[in-house]
């Protein structure tokens, strides 16, 4: 799969990845690109990135999963998704209870970031 950002120069890190065969990596790095994708408000690349990286991650690594979900949770409402944003919402703030992820860890300060986004939506 080649993904690439036209309007940023950006080194592509999912080659190396996968020449290292690191799956985890791959998966991150995708969760990454589809981000940036995201915020030049290209949502098509963004949720291919996104449902590789799932793919990806989903068996490997349930963190790594719901910080990607965080990911997509504003990536979908950057697009205008409010419902199935708080879907991924509560999906990674269901793994985040299951691995005991504190509220100080990465995927903690991304759900309250989050969480954050969907209070201030649903007041505007």
């Amino acid at each position: 799969m080649t993904i690439a950002i036209e309007r940023w120069p950006l080194v592509p890190t999912t080659p190396v990845s996968r020449n290292l065969e690191d799956r985890r990596a791959e998966g991150e790095s995708l969760n990454y690109l589809g981000a940036l994708h995201a915020k030049q408000a290209d949502f098509d690349a963004a949720r291919r990135c996104m449902d590789a990286s799932e793919q990806l991650l989903r068996d490997l690594d349930q963190v790594a999963l719901a910080v990607l979900l965080c990911d997509r949770a504003e990536m979908e409402l950057l697009a205008g998704n409010r419902d199935v944003a708080r879907s991924a919402l509560t999906e990674a703030e269901t793994i985040a209870g299951a691995t005991g992820a504190g509220t100080a860890s990465e995927l903690g300060l991304k759900l309250t970031h989050v969480r954050d986004l969907i209070d201030w939506q649903s007041a505007t």
